[in-house]
């Protein structure tokens, strides 16, 4: 459950509640979990949306992890990271234009394992606006040239 809260006058309850829902088109919750609870979100059919409709996720314990998320596909079928239905999976989602169209895709996504803290995350990036400072752009070149970030 996500919460946004601001405590004022009620006189000024009209004005602060058209802020509050302009604001909430601003913000986008990143979704966290264990694999388990994951297979359990996934299977709710009716209460999915988006990218969700579409994710896919598989696993085995000490076996193998299958994901498909947007734009993402992830397959450890010899795994370097302990697999687990308590392993952790935090995707990301962010606001973004692609094709001259805003959409909703999958920004990042980290797996980490129960016991320890070994994880290992994947990034998307995206190419920024020519109007944008110099500052993104050296990021951006960084990335396309496989330098350090």
């Amino acid at each position: 459950m996500i919460c946004l809260l601001k405590f004022v006058k009620y006189s000024l309850r009209d004005i602060w509640l058209y802020d509050l829902k302009k604001i909430l088109d601003f913000i986008y919750i990143p979704y966290y979990g264990t694999l388990k609870q994951w297979n359990e979100f996934l299977r709710q059919e009716n209460c999915l949306y988006g990218d969700f409709l579409e994710t896919n996720l598989d696993f085995k314990p000490d076996g193998y992890f299958h994901l498909v998320a947007s734009d993402v596909r992830i397959d450890l079928d010899a795994p370097p990271l302990e697999i687990s239905e308590k392993s952790r999976l935090f995707l990301m989602h962010d606001f973004y234009h692609r094709g001259g169209k805003t959409i909703w895709g999958l920004r990042k996504v980290v797996f980490s394992e129960e016991k320890y803290d070994n994880y290992f995350a994947v990034y998307g990036h995206i190419q920024p606006d020519s109007e944008l400072p110099d500052s993104y752009k050296k990021n951006w070149q960084a990335v396309v040239q496989k330098g350090h970030p």
